[in-house]
């Protein structure tokens, strides 16, 4: 964005105006003005303390002068004198943090973003071990940017997106260049990183170059187009039209519409800063009193003892360690050699005290470390946030409940379209949600029968239409399934209308990677309990790859 100004970022404090940054290419720049500098006065009045009404003295027409009178952090006071004009606020900054990681603060994503990651990382390469990629708040912006810039880091040749058109046409945009630096990423989230934010961050954890740290995204798996003069001149005539033209998928196949990209360590908004500040990408010399965590498909390293040594670091840890699903790999450094103890024997090991996101009535479930996976992840939750009831049965209005709240899909504010299903009642928004999204039908008859048990049947039918939304080739493999990849003696124990999404998810593996169960061991019309539901809700989402870690 271009401005008119000094080029200066500011904060307002009681001892004056605070330069957090200047911009490359100032006036301010040029007469070496430098972040941490303190504005006292602004042509020779007082700022002390400072209020925004000051920064108003400091603006003015593009050619006019200011006079500024700086404190600078050595105590040292002296005047400039700048010039008012143009400049351009860069959409990416790239910087050094005191842990030794580089930062990169990404706003939006533009065509040049790609460049500004490489200028980046060839500048501070040699000194970062780890790299930190903040998207928050990033609402998208040029779906190419993204691509490229995360191509920095994956390197290729590796497909990163495919756009789908309406005709069912699919565009790859690839990344064929090497890898920049082979430190891994670190890639901050929140529910306003959007678009062209998920397109960057789905690719840097689908590719294993990093990690995603944070809020779960927002969920837009749509792209638009502009049409304009350059598209027609005599038909805009200075006007312009966007429209939605494709719907967007990671290169796994994966959309992110709904469900956003689930972060591989979901961290409270609040103490995000703190838990990063705690990561390094390089294996200490002496590793004693470090913990060494793998995730993403690499190693990160975290000095325990000096985060335990302060309430900010205590604090950060005890988040990280809620965040860590059950079977994340954790070690404590001891003399020259790794002990891999886990997350809970690393804990007590520190006197580390945190709060669980675990179930506490899931141990004797086989499904323990599934439903517990999901719970950290906030995709199921309890009765009373503790407490899932595993071997309690699952109506089809409790169903939708669970999928409404696990994808992350707000409640329909449309009436339900079935009979049966009163708009007063707790779960009406969510069955509409689960309609839209073509997961649920009614029984035939109009009515949604919401208090009848779920069967082995319908949850299959869920499971492969919910795979089928989710992911691409699930979509196309689906639609091309013929009479000789539905006869299969197990699928002919099903209903016909149903057996489509049970040759889908067991087609690609017979260990039942994909759905919680063979098919030969299902009793079509035997009720689910929740801790199967559950079981099922996991295996999908790992088995395409939307939950990683």
């Amino acid at each position: 964005a271009s401005y008119v100004g000094v080029g200066i970022a500011i904060t307002y404090t009681n001892e004056g105006i605070r330069v957090n940054s200047v911009i490359r290419g100032g006036s301010a720049e040029q007469a070496g003005l430098v972040g941490g500098d303190l504005i006292v006065a602004v042509d020779g009045q007082p700022c002390v303390p400072a209020r925004e009404s000051d920064s108003a003295r400091i603006a003015g027409p593009e050619g006019t002068q200011v006079e500024l009178t700086v404190l600078r952090e050595d105590g040292r006071s002296i005047r400039v004198t700048l010039e008012r004009r143009p400049f351009t606020v860069p959409t990416t900054t790239v910087s050094l943090l005191e842990n030794g990681s580089g930062y990169i603060d990404c706003d939006s994503f533009a065509t040049s973003t790609g460049s500004d990651f490489a200028e980046g990382l060839a500048e501070y390469g040699d000194e970062a071990d780890l790299w930190v990629v903040d998207v928050r708040g990033n609402l998208g912006g040029v779906s190419s940017g993204a691509v490229n810039a995360a191509g920095t880091f994956t390197g290729g040749p590796a497909i990163l997106l495919y756009l789908r058109s309406g005709e069912g046409l699919y565009y790859p945009s690839f990344s064929l260049e090497s890898a920049l630096t082979d430190a891994p990423a670190v890639v901050l989230t929140d529910r306003y990183s959007a678009s062209a934010s998920e397109i960057f961050a789905s690719a840097i954890k689908d590719c294993g170059a990093g990690i995603v740290l944070g809020g779960r995204t927002y969920g837009k798996g749509v792209a638009q187009i502009v049409l304009d003069d350059s598209t027609d001149p005599e038909l805009f005539a200075g006007d312009a039209l966007k429209i939605t033209a494709y719907r967007f998928y990671s290169g796994a196949a994966n959309t992110t519409d709904s469900v956003g990209v689930l972060p591989t360590l979901l961290i409270g908004d609040e103490l995000v800063n703190d838990v990063v500040q705690l990561f390094h990408g390089r294996e200490p010399a002496d590793i004693n009193g470090w913990l060494r965590l793998s995730l993403g498909g690499g190693d990160f390293y975290i000095d325990a003892g000096a985060a335990m040594d302060s309430e900010t670091g205590r604090a950060a840890l005890a988040e990280l360690f809620a965040a860590l699903p059950p079977n994340v790999a954790l070690a404590v450094g001891a003399a020259d050699y790794w002990l891999w103890i886990g997350a809970s024997r690393t804990a007590d090991y520190l006197g580390l005290e945190y709060q669980s996101r675990w179930f506490a009535d899931v141990d004797a479930s086989p499904y323990r470390d599934q439903l517990n996976t999901l719970a950290v992840y906030g995709i199921l939750r309890g009765s009373d946030g503790r407490h899932f009831s595993p071997q309690g049965t699952l109506t089809r209005a409790e169903l939708c409940v669970l999928l409404c709240q696990a994808l992350g899909r707000a409640p329909s504010a449309s009436p339900c379209p079935f009979s049966d299903v009163s708009a007063g009642s707790w779960y009406a928004p969510c069955v509409a949600a689960m309609y839209e999204m073509g997961l649920v039908k009614g029984g035939g008859d109009g009515a949604f029968h919401p208090d009848a048990e779920l069967t082995q049947t319908e949850l299959l039918a869920v499971m492969g239409k919910l795979a089928e939304f989710l992911n691409a080739e699930c979509r196309e493999d689906l639609a091309a399934a013929g009479e000789e990849e539905l006869s299969d003696a197990e699928l002919l124990r099903f209903p016909r209308w149903v057996r489509g999404y049970g040759w889908l998810l067991e087609k690609s593996s017979q260990n039942g990677s994909m759905f919680y169960s063979l098919l030969r061991d299902l009793d079509p019309d035997a009720a689910v309990t929740r801790e199967e539901a559950g079981s099922a809700l996991y295996c999908l989402l790992t088995g395409l790859g939307v939950l990683r870690f």
